[in-house]
Formats: structure tokens, C-alpha cells, sequence
């Protein structure tokens, strides 16, 4: 295998500081959910010199998340940042294209068998990392709390949109 292969090879695979990003972040919503009952929206930017930069993301509909996405690109170019991490709760439904009421133009929000989640994800271009840890809130009225995390959920190998895509290239 030549140079130029093994270099690409080794690029499809996260780094150890995007590793230790993911984990960081996964436990970090488990205390949040803990303390608060809620992870809020956050992106975790990491500049090439190391230092971190945390980015509340405080939407509430689409429009203010697309306002506020073109604003974490902005400034994540602006200050050198070359890594960044995600957490955001979200409803999350599976599409396999067996059943008409799983159509993919309907939003996960708008159907009966949706899940809550938190989702975790590291941006290392042009690696992701994405898990999710599912919203677990007993029938007994017991305290809410969150489920394992969860790599690549339903055996997604990729996981895209504009949250993913918020470092030029």
C-alpha cells in the first residue's frame, strides 16, 4: 500500500483528541440530564492549538437553528477551530421504506413512533462520530434519565445534514 493510501485509510478514522472529545461529551450530557432534566443545544469547538470553545445553541424553531448555525460557522472560522463536538436533544425515527406511514418527508417530530434522544457527535473532517443516547423516562413515574450511548444507532454508517457541516473545507 503506498503512502498516499495509508494516509487516507488512516484519516477515515477519528483521532485519539476526537475520541476523547466524544466520550467527554457523552458523560457530560449524562450530568447535565442528571442536574436539569434537559441537555441544552451546545457546540464544543477545539481550535488547532487546543483551546476549546463552548457555543450555546439556544433555538427554538428551525429559522432560529439556521440563524444560528450560520453564526457557529462564522465563528468557528474565525477562530481557527478544526474540530468541534455536538450535543442536542432531538426526536429521532427509523426509515427502512417498508411502511408508508415511515415517509421520509415527515419529520421525525410529527410521528407517533419517534424517540427522544440526546445526540453526541465529533466533526473531524472528514471523520464523524455519532451515537445517540436515548431518553429514558420510566412508566412508574421515575426519575428521567439517559440510556447508554449508543454508537452509529439501527446501524447508521454515516450520519449528515448541517449540524455536520459546519467547517470549511
Amino acid at each position: 500500500m503506498g503512502e498516499a493510501r495509508r494516509k487516507e485509510a488512516r484519516r477515515r478514522e477519528a483521532s485519539p483528541d476526537a475520541e476523547r472529545l466524544f466520550q467527554f461529551l457523552s458523560v457530560f450530557a449524562q450530568d447535565q440530564f442528571l442536574r436539569t432534566g434537559e441537555v441544552k443545544a451546545m457546540f464544543d469547538g477545539v481550535r488547532a492549538d487546543g483551546e476549546r470553545v463552548i457555543i450555546p445553541a439556544p433555538w427554538g424553531d428551525d429559522r432560529e437553528k439556521d440563524l444560528i448555525l450560520e453564526a457557529v460557522r462564522i465563528a468557528f472560522r474565525g477562530l481557527g477551530v478544526v474540530r468541534y463536538g455536538m450535543l442536542s436533544e432531538v426526536w429521532m425515527a427509523r426509515y427502512d421504506g417498508k411502511d408508508a406511514k415511515r415517509d421520509p418527508d415527515v419529520m421525525p417530530r410529527d410521528r407517533d413512533d419517534r424517540i427522544e434522544a440526546v445526540i453526541v457527535a465529533v466533526v473531524e473532517p472528514p471523520v464523524v462520530l455519532f451515537g445517540r443516547r436515548v431518553i429514558i423516562r420510566p412508566w412508574d413515574g421515575g426519575r428521567p434519565h439517559l440510556g447508554p450511548l449508543e454508537r452509529n444507532p439501527n446501524g447508521m454508517d454515516r450520519f449528515e445534514g448541517r449540524m455536520m457541516e459546519l467547517l470549511d473545507d
